[in-house]
């Protein structure tokens, strides 16, 4: 799960790659919450390079809202 900006300074260009290389283990889902001047971008290489299973942009939340993201995601795989 990645919580924050979606922008230059993190880097999205390594975590698609790394998406790509673990997009056939199932078991593994891509939570991205957040905006940013990245996020079009974001979501453009995620559909031409059908990652759709595996990663998910939920959108942005308030800073309060990330405890029950946490809590969800180890208590139930996925949200």
């Amino acid at each position: 799960m990645f919580a924050g900006n979606i922008g230059e300074a993190q880097d999205f260009e390594s975590i698609i790659k790394s998406v790509e290389l673990l997009k056939e283990n199932k078991e593994i889902k891509w939570l991205i919450l957040g905006d940013g001047r990245k996020r079009e971008w974001l979501k453009q290489q995620i559909s031409e390079k059908n990652l759709g299973n595996s990663i998910f942009l939920l959108g942005k939340f308030l800073r309060n809202s990330c405890p029950f993201f946490l809590k969800s995601r180890c208590n139930a795989g996925f949200i």
